[in-house]
């Protein structure tokens, strides 16, 4: 059976089990592996007569579109090791800290501080940012054959991540691909069946890149979709009794049973009742021309992308003229039924010169750009007309106040009705430029962007002496055009300079900081601290809607230390925040204290070097802090001062194997569920996943 036609066969079975239930996946992924592994134990990779390799990883190289706009194009190789294999965070496109509604596909945001670089206008509505693909940072492959990808992991409590991509050069100088994936989950709280969906994901990429015989033009283009769904559940519901149900949450005791708890937003009998969708459309391209050598060359970027969010809830449910769910505020325009609809339209163009050379040894560098962006957002909502006029005379086309009477409701007749508002048009012109020199262990550059016409602003400067880096961040932005205006359902408000009274300031963030990175024999040392100074943040305060803060400032400390003693290797990594802990009601700013990660394990060849193995643990520990609240139909996290989500770590113990071109692993996630209290939260009343089981492949072609 040849190596292709078992990758097709596997595959169509691994994509089978995506529509199969948690316990069926469990017995029956141990059999797929079975079949992948068997026949490449005494297999070799494509050889010539004389049985040498003749293509691998070391034929098989990546190319990015940020080295081809330095026009220095520097290839790596496709990355084969197993370290980061077993560790969930590398199995999405963000590999930074998150925090997230307990699932893997649910609504995350940055558990750490990251300082905003995006100037203009911006939609804001990223919650779903961590599974779309990002169009300027895709891998684009040079290769002298075929390359194929796939990967597959599934827990046993229902989550599972499914890659396949396909690159092959038609050309010495022309290089396509595509790649397929999909991300899925299945309920925990409020499931006692095991078979309910939460998340389903879908990611499809078409790319191709080009690169003159004479080198002196590199183009690059790709297209994206992406398609996301997410039951939304609303947390778990406190009982009759609240304050002996907020002491078990407190302690996170709760999460004994989790399937059994009661949620906010039910599921009914014709499908999920809430849920929040997402559509995302993407056109990239990417290409420069050397007019003069690598001394002067021509580029343009051209961007254009589509987002359009949903939230719906079929059936809101009330009591005493108020909505049960206490994340639904008001109802303005339907009482029984929201339908909440934001699309939004951008397309930039970035045209500029860069270029490279060399002087007495050093390396000097330099880009200036102008950018033109034009955007178009458009929300819509689900609205009742009225049979009539109720005892107060209010017109139908008038919302309804958040108390609306018993008689309100009986006189509702819901109908497909979309009123549509928001709508804006607008155009934005950016220019900037960046310009680096490097001289042996010495190096300085500079990047400067500013908003015409709009006084927001991004000004870098960085310099490093051997294994010191020190950098200056200056950076004003404005709000994002959801903070600026927002129309819907449950929440309303309008901040925009030209339509209202209040306005919302911009951000304005000052930002120092230092690095070393130094190897020391076996010993790696990266160590890096900053100082940031806040004005004016724009974040989401406690009624849930945006808010401009006072100034503060954080103090943030990151390291960490690799090293080995023979075959064993250690990895800690930590950070530790000061001034993010949120100690006053009013701080915008949650960060826990310290998020450390820390992993030990064995690496060994085995069977006459024919399988390469890893065993080993690790443990994730969080601080406790008063984490975000979650609203599903603003799509965002807001301010919350009653539940503090406890400090916790989370054991994990793994092996992973590489058998030539296939990696596999087995993880046992959660290992000490009960041992430091049982269960966790990683946002209020939304607990994170139980003990389970994680099984996961990887396999490479190249041919």
């Amino acid at each position: 059976m040849s190596d292709l036609f078992r990758f097709l066969l596997v595959s169509r079975l691994l994509r089978r089990l995506l529509s199969l239930s948690p316990t069926r996946r469990s017995w029956l992924v141990p059999v797929v592996i079975v079949m992948w592994l068997f026949p490449l134990v005494t297999r070799a990779q494509i050889v010539d007569d004389s049985t040498k390799v003749l293509y691998g990883p070391k034929t098989t190289f990546i190319i990015r579109e940020a080295d081809v706009l330095r026009d220095t194009i520097t290839p790596v190789m496709v990355d084969t090791t197993l370290t980061r294999l077993p560790q969930q965070r590398y199995w999405l496109h963000d590999s930074t800290f998150q925090q997230d509604l307990g699932n893997l596909g649910t609504a995350t945001r940055p558990l750490l501080w990251q300082t905003n670089t995006q100037l203009g206008n911006r939609l804001g509505r990223n919650v779903f940012d961590k599974y779309a693909i990002n169009p300027a940072t895709i891998p684009y492959y040079d290769t002298r054959s075929p390359y194929s990808y796939f990967q597959f992991n599934l827990g046993s409590t229902g989550e599972s991540t499914f890659r396949l991509s396909y690159a092959r050069s038609v050309k010495k100088y022309f290089n396509v691909g595509a790649v397929y994936e999909r991300f899925t989950s299945t309920k925990t709280l409020a499931d006692v069946t095991g078979r309910n969906d939460l998340v389903r994901h879908t990611n499809v990429l078409v790319f191709m890149r080009y690169q003159s015989p004479n080198d002196r033009y590199h183009g690059l283009f790709n297209v994206t979709t992406s398609r996301h769904r997410a039951i939304e559940q609303g947390g778990i519901r406190r009982n009759s009794d609240p304050i002996a149900a907020d002491t078990l949450l407190d302690k996170g005791l709760l999460f004994i049973q989790p399937s059994t708890q009661t949620v906010w937003l039910q599921t009914g009998a014709g499908g999920a009742t809430a849920a929040n969708e997402e559509e995302r459309n993407n056109v990239h391209l990417a290409h420069t021309y050397r007019l003069l050598g690598q001394g002067l060359t021509a580029f343009h970027v051209l961007d254009y992308n589509s987002q359009r969010n949903r939230f719906y809830d079929n059936g809101i449910v009330r009591a005493n003229g108020q909505p049960v769910y206490p994340g639904y505020p008001n109802t303005f325009l339907n009482l029984t039924k929201t339908n909440d609809i934001a699309t939004y339209h951008q397309i930039e163009n970035t045209l500029g010169f860069l270029g490279t050379t060399t002087w007495k040894g050093s390396l000097v560098e330099y880009r200036v750009y102008a950018r033109r962006r034009d955007i178009s957002l458009r929300m819509e909502s689900l609205f009742s007309t009225i049979t009539g006029t109720d005892s107060a005379g209010r017109s139908p086309q008038l919302p309804y106040p958040s108390t609306p009477t018993p008689a309100d409701v009986r006189k509702l007749d819901p109908l497909k009705v979309y009123r549509g508002e928001g709508k804006a048009i607008a155009g934005q012109v950016f220019v900037g430029g960046n310009a680096a020199f490097n001289y042996k262990q010495f190096a300085i550059q500079g990047e400067a962007e500013y908003l015409v016409l709009n006084k927001e602003y991004r000004l870098r400067g960085q310099a490093r002496l051997g294994p010191l880096t020190g950098e200056v961040l200056l950076v004003g932005y404005s709000p994002t055009l959801t903070q600026q205006l927002y129309s819907g359902n449950h929440f309303k408000w309008d901040y925009r300079p030209s339509e209202a009274d209040t306005t919302l300031n911009n951000t304005d963030i000052q930002q120092f900081s230092a690095h070393i990175s130094q190897k020391l024999g076996r010993h790696h040392f990266n160590a890096s601290g900053s100082f940031i100074s806040i004005l004016n943040l724009v974040y989401y305060n406690i009624d849930g809607k945006p808010r401009n803060s006072s100034a503060q400032q954080l103090v943030t400390l990151t390291a960490r230390h690799r090293f080995n003693y023979g075959k064993v290797y250690f990895d800690n990594q930590g950070t530790y925040t000061l001034g993010g802990q949120g100690t006053g009601n009013n701080d915008p700013i949650r960060i826990p204290t310290l998020v450390s990660l820390s992993r030990v394990y064995y690496q060994n060849e085995i069977f006459r070097k024919a399988l390469f193995g890893q065993i080993g643990a690790e443990m994730y520990y969080q601080s406790s802090y008063r984490a975000y609240q979650y609203s599903p139909s603003t799509q965002q996290f807001y301010l919350q001062n009653s539940f503090e989500i406890r400090n916790y770590p989370v054991i994990n113990v793994f092996l992973a194997a590489d058998v030539k071109t296939v990696g596999v692993f087995v993880k046992v996630a959660y290992l000490n569920q009960g041992l430091a209290g049982n269960g966790y939260f990683t946002t209020p009343y939304y607990t994170a996943q139980q003990r389970r089981i994680q099984f996961g492949i990887r396999w490479q072609f190249f041919n």
